[in-house]
């Protein structure tokens, strides 16, 4: 009876270290090799993990706030701007470079404490809070919706610009989905298809097998918003260097599979696919952290 009281006692002693709080509704695990970093005003040498597997880029200012540091304010390098999706409006929006993150205790006393990991990104602590702690991002909206959900960082021109990235986007799974069905992208995309093809006759994009770039035909490397893709457009690779750096066109001979590829880093695989609006399809190259549409030598 002694040790079993003996083993009660303890569990009661410990079981408020063995609460934990969440980012986004999911648990941080109670048993963790991680190392937890407090919230320090500083600004950022090199990317890193958010949340959502959405990276702050190399330069953002990181400022902690609140008495028990709860939240933190962030301020992205020139060049960003935060998305944001709202489900009932089926809609992407975009904020401007300032955001923050905030931890809520559901308790009636006590606060929590905002911490980030190397491995996983910010989250959540329970510091003295009395009950569970909830971790948000937000921004400085005022008109943002209640129901919005942070899809993650994008390059602020809305011009399509050629090659890669200057500014990578960075956004979670769900918001590269999205961003890539969005009007706003397709709306830049489908004009300068147009512009393009001018009275030249369109291919039928749809039908043309995955890995397969027409003959005739070249694959721009080009990005909107940050994101990279190619574009399909009339004309071989030494027609259109007059136009483009040679480095960002491939060229198209009808041989199936074995004109391009889609290449991840670390070990990650990326998946080549076709995403298709308005009678215009862009080539894709996704699923990691970073993926590149290149060619097969």
């Amino acid at each position: 009876l002694i040790h079993n009281s003996m083993r009660i006692f303890l569990f009661l002693l410990l079981l408020p270290l063995l609460w934990s709080c969440d980012r986004t509704e999911q648990l941080v695990p109670q048993e963790s090799t991680q190392q937890f970093h407090p919230i320090l005003d500083e600004v950022l040498q090199a990317p890193r993990p958010f949340v959502d597997g959405i990276t702050f880029p190399a330069g953002t200012h990181i400022t902690p706030s609140g008495v028990s540091s709860e939240a933190f304010t962030y301020e992205l390098p020139p060049g960003y701007r935060t998305a944001w999706y709202t489900a009932d409006q089926g809609q992407v929006s975009f904020g401007d470079r300032f955001g923050g993150y905030s931890c809520t205790c559901s308790g009636k006393s006590g606060s929590c404490k905002t911490f980030y990991t190397d491995q996983t990104g910010y989250g959540c602590l329970q510091n003295n809070c009395s009950g569970s702690c909830t971790g948000k991002p937000d921004d400085n909206a005022e008109a943002r919706s209640s129901s919005a959900q942070f899809i993650g960082f994008v390059a602020a021109p809305r011009e399509l610009s050629i090659g890669q990235p200057a500014e990578p986007a960075s956004l979670s799974q769900f918001g590269r989905q999205v961003m890539l069905e969005s009007d706003a992208l397709w709306k830049v995309v489908s004009e300068n298809y147009e512009f393009a093809y001018g009275t030249l006759v369109t291919p039928e994009f749809e039908n043309i097998a995955h890995g397969e770039i027409p003959e005739g035909h070249s694959l721009l490397q080009a990005n909107v918003f940050g994101l990279a893709f190619g574009m399909l457009l009339p004309g071989s690779v030494e027609d259109l260097s007059e136009l483009f750096p040679i480095s960002s066109l491939i060229e198209g001979h009808q041989r199936k599979g074995a004109d391009y590829s889609c290449t991840g880093a670390n070990g990650c695989e990326c998946k080549g696919d076709k995403k298709c609006r308005f009678g215009y399809c862009i080539y894709t190259c996704e699923g990691c952290t970073t993926c590149n549409l290149t060619v097969e030598k």
